[in-house]
């Protein structure tokens, strides 16, 4: 493949309609050309497979919101030692601006399971950072981290870190709600304990409700730790 077959396809693929209803949950500095997530993997598996993921990142376009999600893709398929894929994740970073990059990133960087304590050690860094790496950190933690090993620090972390910004405390909230899911009594514990901001309290109470996969009397309880507002 080459940068102008990649280009090719993108605008092949560009959907006006779905453009403008995608930018209406996306706020993004970069213009939205209404290329589907499903159609931005596949394409970034066959750069991969290609053997053109490298170049790609090195002299790809970063001008739209999809060429920078195309990016993401790419850098979360390569492979590489841990100390390259991360260097990969931590140039990407900058381009992040919004929450769905975040999020559809990575939840495909499947590979730090194979490497999860140094990938853990490195994103652990990430919360005195930007919004946007806060945001990186409180999803990796939810994606990868909510294990026996790990849940104490994930919860922990999650009522340290530096609260107060939408997206950020979406995130953690987010977390908190899946969190509840797999390990109730120490989450509630915190919940309990006042650990976490109103805002993130009330919002991680209100997702683990919604939840099937929470029982009604855990439910119920879950109102007993409501802040008020």
């Amino acid at each position: 493949m080459n940068i102008e077959e990649v280009e090719a396809e993108l605008a092949e693929n560009a959907d006006a309609g779905y453009r403008d209803f995608s930018g209406k949950l996306t706020p993004t500095q970069y213009p939205m050309t209404g290329v589907r997530i499903p159609i931005l993997r596949k394409l970034a598996a066959r750069i991969v497979k290609s053997g053109f993921g490298e170049t790609y990142l090195q002299e790809g376009k970063r001008d739209t919101h999809e060429q920078i999600m195309l990016a993401g893709f790419v850098t979360a398929a390569l492979g590489g030692t841990p100390d390259e894929y991360l260097r990969r994740l931590d140039a990407f970073m900058p381009y992040i601006d919004n929450w769905a990059v975040c999020d559809c990133v990575l939840s495909s960087c499947k590979a730090v399971k194979k490497f999860l304590p140094t990938a853990a050690e490195h994103f652990f860094a990430y919360a005195a950072r930007g919004v946007w790496e806060r945001r990186v950190l409180a999803v990796f933690m939810m994606d990868y981290l909510l294990t026996d090993e790990y849940i104490d620090k994930v919860l922990d972390l999650y009522a340290t870190m530096p609260q107060g910004e939408y997206y950020v405390d979406m995130a953690i909230a987010w977390g908190l709600s899946v969190a509840l899911v797999k390990y109730y009594e120490k989450t509630a514990d915190k919940l309990r304990a006042g650990a976490y901001s109103t805002f993130v309290t009330n919002k991680a109470i209100q997702k683990a409700r919604e939840s099937y996969r929470i029982s009604p009397e855990h439910k119920t309880e879950l109102l007993q730790y409501k802040k008020k507002a």
